[in-house]
C-alpha cells in the first residue's frame, strides 16, 4: 500500500484493535438505536442486479457485512459474481476473510488508502458499494468521486451510511 494519510493511520489504529469484536460492538449499538442493520442491508442489496460476471466492490468493507447480507438474501444469486472488497484495515481484513471462507464466498480482497484513488480502471464495476464508515474519508466528495468512476452506472451506486444522507442534504441546501 503507498503512504497512507495521518487520517487514514487514525483509523487504521481504530478499527485494527477493535477488528475481532466489532461485529458484536456493532450488534450492541444497532439494538441501542432500535434498528437491524443486516436487515437493512439485505433489503439494500436486494435491488443490486446481479448475474454471473458482475463485478462488485465494497468500499471500506469493514468485516463484510454487505457480502454476507447479500449471501442471506440467495447464495445462488451469488456464485459467479466477482466479490471485491477494499478496506484500510489489515485486522478487518482478516476478519473478512475468515467470514468470506466460512460463508464459502471468494473475494478479491485489497488493502489500500480508502482516501486516495483507487487501484480500478475507470467503470470497471457493475455495482458499488459503501456502508457506515463514510468518516473514515478524509475528503467525502472525493470518496464519491472515485465511486462514481469505477463505477458502470450511476444509478448501481449504494450508501448505506446516515452521514452520506446528510452530505447530499446540505449539498442541496447549498446549491438550491
Amino acid at each position: 500500500m503507498n503512504e497512507v494519510s495521518e487520517d487514514g493511520m487514525k483509523w487504521i489504529r481504530q478499527y485494527d484493535e477493535h477488528a475481532e469484536e466489532y461485529d458484536e460492538k456493532i450488534k450492541i449499538y444497532d439494538a441501542f438505536l432500535k434498528i437491524d442493520m443486516m436487515k437493512e442491508r439485505e433489503q439494500l442489496m436486494a435491488m443490486v442486479p446481479i448475474e454471473e460476471g458482475s463485478r462488485i466492490v465494497d468500499i471500506s468493507i469493514g468485516t463484510a457485512a454487505n457480502y454476507i447480507a447479500l449471501y442471506n438474501l440467495n447464495l445462488d444469486r451469488v456464485r459467479g459474481v466477482i466479490l471485491h472488497g477494499i478496506e484500510l484495515s489489515r485486522g478487518m481484513l482478516k476478519v473478512v476473510r475468515r467470514k468470506l471462507e466460512e460463508s464459502n464466498l471468494e473475494s478479491v480482497l485489497i488493502h489500500a488508502d480508502i482516501n486516495k484513488k483507487y487501484p480500478f480502471p475507470d467503470n470497471y464495476f457493475d455495482a458499488v458499494t459503501h456502508s457506515g464508515g463514510i468518516n473514515t474519508f478524509s475528503d467525502i466528495s472525493r470518496a464519491f468521486s472515485e465511486m462514481l468512476r469505477i463505477c458502470k452506472l450511476v444509478e448501481l451506486y449504494l450508501s448505506l451510511t446516515r452521514a452520506s444522507h446528510r452530505h447530499k442534504r446540505k449539498q442541496s441546501l447549498v446549491n438550491g
